[in-house]
């Protein structure tokens, strides 16, 4: 069996990434390591994302997705870690 160590990057589609983007680097606070642009160099269609020591890296979806995560079964989440003193912060910001 292989032991993991930690993680190196958690792949996450979304239907805008922009939109994506802004919410992680404003709201989380992550930093941008790199945005890839379509071949056409008009939309973003990728983005990376440090977070602490690990990256985040957001995916375009070919076509959006409309759907309520809570209600369906087998809704995947994503957990971060954050410091004491922001927890009730990062608590308001995610129910806004």
């Amino acid at each position: 069996m292989i032991t993991t160590t930690g993680i190196y990057h958690i792949g996450i589609p979304v239907n805008d990434v922009e939109r994506a983007v802004k919410f992680y680097t404003e709201v989380l606070g992550m930093k941008i390591a790199k945005l890839n642009r379509d071949d056409m160099g008009d939309h973003l269609n990728r983005a990376d994302l440090r977070s602490g020591d690990g990256m985040v890296v957001l995916f375009q979806r070919p076509n959006p997705i409309e759907k309520d995560a809570l209600k369906e079964d087998g809704a995947t989440h994503h957990a971060f870690t954050v410091s004491p003193e922001d927890f009730e912060l990062a608590a308001q910001k995610m129910k806004e």
